[in-house]
């Protein structure tokens, strides 16, 4: 026998127990992170589970007087089904009422309504129930960005479009 070869063998590279330890600890690192991050998600947007959420209403061409009478804690109430669909959580943006035209151009003119009509932001707050076909109800009723809403507050009753949602 050569001196070089004696006491190496040559072949297959040889795993001991220490080696396998260490390939089983760093798989369960990595699976075990995502496994739970999936029943964590899972568990949250499960349907049926009631969570809250937080939605606005942008209300146009309002004027002082109504919004003087719209108060936090309010109940707003969809007018069609009579049922509560979230209190008044904050009232924000009562920015003047702006008009736009546009001419046989294309371009667009915007002038500030002088008659003392606002726009109005109305943030509501409310419990709702999530399922992956109509996304979050209140009391069945279906909240969306973009979706126009006929409510009542205890003093008035206006018409709004869903501009922003957040859980």
């Amino acid at each position: 026998m050569d001196i070089e070869t004696k006491g190496k063998k040559r072949g297959s590279p040889k795993f001991n127990a220490f080696d396998v330890v260490i390939i089983l600890v760093l798989l369960l690192a990595v699976i075990i992170p995502c496994v739970l991050a999936i029943r964590a998600e899972r568990e949250t947007n499960a349907p049926g589970t009631k969570e809250s959420i937080v939605y606005k209403i942008r209300i146009d061409n309002i004027d002082t007087e109504t919004i003087e009478k719209i108060a936090k804690k309010q109940n707003v109430t969809d007018v069609s089904t009579g049922k509560v669909i979230g209190t008044v959580y904050a009232v924000s943006g009562a920015l003047p009422y702006k008009n736009y035209t546009e001419d046989e151009e294309g371009n667009v003119e915007v002038s500030i309504d002088e008659s003392g009509h606002y726009y109005l932001i109305l943030t509501i707050k409310a419990s709702a129930v999530y399922n992956d076909v109509e996304g979050y109800t209140v009391q069945g009723e279906r909240i969306a960005v973009g979706k126009v809403f006929d409510f009542r507050l205890p003093n008035f009753e206006a018409t709004g479009v869903c501009t922003d949602l957040r859980n």
